[in-house]
């Protein structure tokens, strides 16, 4: 049998992710608008630049995983697109992990209306960084080596929030470390994806951290849409698929309805992984 080109294998992915957006309804997951155009393409790009997700197309097991990772991604919407950095696709031990990166959590606080401003950076060995706390909301000098800046350290968030204060977390690149311990396949010393980009790992994860810390308000579609970055870290460890229902009044349809009242008073809601896996698509021919 001859060996199929690039090009062949590229047009068999999209039309096996484009069997699966047929058989799925993912308005029934959305909790956001998008481009459903645009979100299976950069599904398709981030499949066709991974060998690795290439491999777990190979396999049931792989495959379900998928499946459970797109939904999770179809909720939102982000583009998978790795040149955006807003979400990914990280392939390990057979399966599938959707994870939300740095610029995909700060659209969502910025369309939450949770933050006006929102920056993130790394600390490097040559810089001075402080940050001091007070009743009025926090606050940081950072002052930036101009030569031999050094192995980066550490990394800040800062959040302009709506009520008009600053809320500031530093973590050092130990906890960072830390964190990717804990959220780990079994035999392995870090999550995956802190391995394959510790760097973009650490930006996201001080963004987690601090929002997990902050106090946020009770109503409206912010909230709903910060579950999805509090609980990102929740890894399908060990290809396990999981599925949680959406609590009552925190479904899909009630974040829709909030984020249309955004602009005059918000509501509430929540995450939506609920549903069974489709049946699968006859994929024999794959590769």
């Amino acid at each position: 049998m001859a060996k199929k080109s690039n090009t062949e294998i590229i047009i068999r992915q999209e039309n096996f992710i484009s069997d699966w957006l047929k058989e799925q309804d993912l308005s029934r997951h959305a909790v956001r608008q998008y481009e459903a155009e645009e979100f299976k393409r950069s599904v398709v790009l981030a499949i066709a630049e991974s060998p690795d997700l290439q491999e777990c197309l190979k396999s049931e097991k792989g495959q379900r995983s998928l499946y459970n990772a797109l939904r999770r991604a179809a909720a939102l919407g982000l583009s998978l697109n790795p040149q955006e950095g807003k979400a990914c696709l990280v392939a390990y031990s057979g399966a599938v992990n959707y994870q939300i990166m740095k610029n995909g959590m700060v659209d969502l606080l910025l369309e939450g209306g949770i933050a006006e401003y929102v920056r993130v950076e790394a600390v490097r060995s040559g810089d001075k960084f402080k940050l001091i706390s007070t009743s009025q909301g926090d606050d940081y000098s950072h002052e930036i080596a101009v030569t031999k800046r050094g192995e980066v350290v550490g990394f800040y968030a800062l959040l302009s929030l709506a009520s008009g204060k600053q809320a500031v977390k530093y973590m050092s690149m130990q906890e960072i470390e830390e964190w990717a311990g804990r959220y780990k396949p079994k035999g392995k010393d870090f999550a995956p994806l802190f391995v394959r980009d510790p760097h973009g790992y650490g930006k996201k994860t001080v963004i987690k951290s601090l929002v997990s810390s902050i106090t946020l308000p009770k109503q409206g579609a912010g909230p709903m849409l910060m579950e999805h970055i509090i609980k990102d870290d929740s890894e399908i460890i060990d290809a396990e698929v999981i599925e949680t229902k959406p609590e009552k009044g925190h479904g899909p349809e009630d974040i829709k309805k909030a984020l249309k009242k955004k602009k005059e008073k918000p509501e509430e809601g929540n995450d939506p992984e609920a549903g069974e896996n489709p049946p699968l698509p006859d994929d024999n021919d794959l590769f």
